[in-house]
């Protein structure tokens, strides 16, 4: 359920993070320079993945600010208060952990800066950000107990308190049936079901492929997510398309749109539209550049039967299809790239790739997919 969350707060989140933190350690006297959310200081390079965007720390602060307003009978100017400082408070912290990790490595310890202090310094930064909270409700609440203060409208200081009890009953009731329906997603859509995405066709239209090594973040990706990932290069004559095929697993935060992926490698997104090919099939069209090259990238979604360019759409539709328990068809994200020299082989080659795509995913598991 937290998925659109993480695909479009998300890499926001990690921008503004690394943005602050790369200040931060210039203002420390450590020369930052900033590449997407790729940090490279002087004998240490730090790319800030996704699951340090800051979204974790926002959501379990706004969870306890919430459980606090509640319990302490704080009025609704009070709590709106309190939550909307937690926003900057968790960001300020993450944006200090990653200044911590991004010291440490620059100072030739890049072992202590990627396992030690990445492991622990979150629960650090998260207790920085709760007692700059706490010391903000101190003193929103003592301000209300002044002597000749004007009570809240809505302070809930004369509810009794089974009343709030009823309140944080029916808050955890409801969290427990979101839990529940992210659970039964995610079994919904399991690793032993996905087609192996190496079997999908190498030559497409007398174009051979070679597969290409995946980055160190999309291998961690695999394993957490369940999903695949397969990056291939066709070449015809002495033109190259780069392609990315990618099978949701366990959890959809596998797919997420290449102009994030793109944007966090340094390059900047100057075009981003849907076009659409003969049969009204349509696919997202983007024009990036970085250092002088430019690069044109087309993707789209696709079970076989369904196609989509857009991610909400195509979440909402596997959404439906998991409580209707007909989720056990997988979707495939498929990504091509040439530069913008290239572009005829690229419009050449989609049209093919798109029916070898379809055919290939609709035709089920097939082969259990490799270790």
């Amino acid at each position: 359920m937290r998925y659109p969350l993480e695909v479009f707060l998300g890499f926001p989140l990690r921008l503004l993070s690394t943005r602050v933190a790369a200040g931060a350690l210039s203002a420390f006297g450590i020369p930052a320079l900033r590449t997407g959310t790729v940090l490279t200081m002087p004998g240490f390079t730090l790319q800030i993945g996704s699951p340090c965007s800051g979204l974790n720390t926002i959501t379990g602060v706004l969870m306890i600010v919430a459980f606090h307003s509640i319990l302490t009978g704080a009025g609704w100017m009070e709590a709106a208060v309190l939550l909307l400082a937690s926003l900057p408070a968790a960001l300020l912290a993450n944006a200090l952990r990653i200044v911590a990790i991004g010291a440490v490595g620059s100072l030739g310890r890049a072992d202590l800066a990627l396992g030690v202090v990445h492991d622990w310094s979150g629960f650090v930064t998260f207790a920085v950000a709760l007692a700059v909270l706490f010391v903000l409700a101190t003193v929103l609440r003592r301000r209300r107990a002044e002597p000749g203060a004007t009570p809240s409208a809505d302070a809930h200081t004369d509810v009794p308190s089974v009343d709030r009890a009823w309140v944080l009953a029916r808050v955890l009731t409801l969290l427990m049936a979101v839990g529940t329906a992210d659970w039964i997603l995610a079994r919904s859509s399991r690793q032993g079901s996905l087609p192996d995405l190496h079997s999908f066709p190498a030559v497409i239209v007398a174009a051979q492929a070679a597969e290409e090594p995946l980055t160190d973040e999309e291998r961690e990706l695999q394993v957490d997510t369940g999903g695949q990932i397969v990056r291939r290069v066709y070449r015809t004559g002495e033109q190259t398309v780069w392609a990315a095929l990618v099978t949701a697993g366990a959890s959809w935060r596998v797919h997420h749109p290449p102009e994030f992926c793109y944007t966090a490698q340094g390059w900047t997104v100057l075009q981003n539209s849907v076009y659409e090919d003969p049969g009204r099939a349509s696919y997202r069209e983007l024009l990036a550049e970085r250092d002088g090259e430019r690069r044109v990238i087309q993707y789209w979604f696709t079970d076989g039967n369904r196609s989509t360019t857009n991610l909400m759409d195509r979440w909402f539709q596997g959404l439906a299809a998991a409580f209707r328990g007909q989720s056990g068809h997988p979707w495939l994200m498929v990504t091509l790239s040439a530069r913008e020299t290239d572009v005829e082989a690229l419009d050449r080659l989609r049209g093919e790739i798109r029916k070898t795509a379809d055919s290939w995913i609709a035709a089920g598991p097939g082969v259990p997919p490799s270790s």
